[in-house]
């Protein structure tokens, strides 16, 4: 098993075991998952094991080609695999609680299964079966969405949203204002 590097947490990042936000540190072979302690981490390497490889260089990631959005943004984060679950009740529209790879948590071991057996951990093949099990971390959006990465004030170029076009301001900075803090605005990576 691998070691553990420390990183600076977002809001919506966090330990894939026990969901704490700090302090988070990323596995050091891969440099994807994140875990808040070694424990976390030796409980999770069954499940990590299969698709914990070396990490890729940029220029060599498999999701590159689906980095370009519809609408001319591009996202900057990585496409990460949603490995937590999600209670109904966190969303207006949601029905079930979701669980790993963003299925409902009756049929998510039997997703998770057939990726580690039938899929080989494989992430690319993953995301052309079930796109929906990913999400880009620089935005959220979801992985089968192929519009919107604005960053809001984020990224490396100005956001191009409408509302920060036409307030003249990045989201960001607004809710700063509006909120007291940034810490106040979930969305905000």
């Amino acid at each position: 098993m691998s070691g553990l590097n420390q990183v600076q947490s977002s809001p919506s990042s966090g330990c894939v075991v026990c969901h704490r936000t700090t302090p988070i540190k990323r596995c050091a072979r891969c440099q994807t998952a994140q875990y808040c302690s070694a424990d976390c981490q030796r409980s999770d390497w069954t499940s990590h094991k299969p698709h914990c490889h070396p990490s890729t260089p940029p220029s060599q990631i498999w999701y590159d080609k689906y980095r370009k959005c519809k609408d001319g943004n591009e996202h900057e984060g990585e496409l990460e695999l949603i490995t937590w679950s999600t209670p109904a009740n966190e969303h207006e529209d949601w029905s079930e609680d979701m669980g790993w790879g963003n299925i409902i948590v009756a049929e998510a071991e039997d997703h998770k299964r057939k990726f580690e057996t039938e899929m080989n951990g494989d992430e690319a093949k993953l995301y052309k079966y079930w796109p929906q099990a990913f999400r880009w971390t620089c935005c959220g959006t979801g992985g089968e969405q192929r519009y919107g990465c604005d960053h809001h004030g984020s990224g490396s170029n100005p956001c191009t949203c409408d509302f920060c076009k036409v307030s003249g301001q990045q989201i960001t900075n607004l809710l700063v204002f509006v909120f007291g803090g940034a810490d106040s605005f979930v969305g905000d990576e």
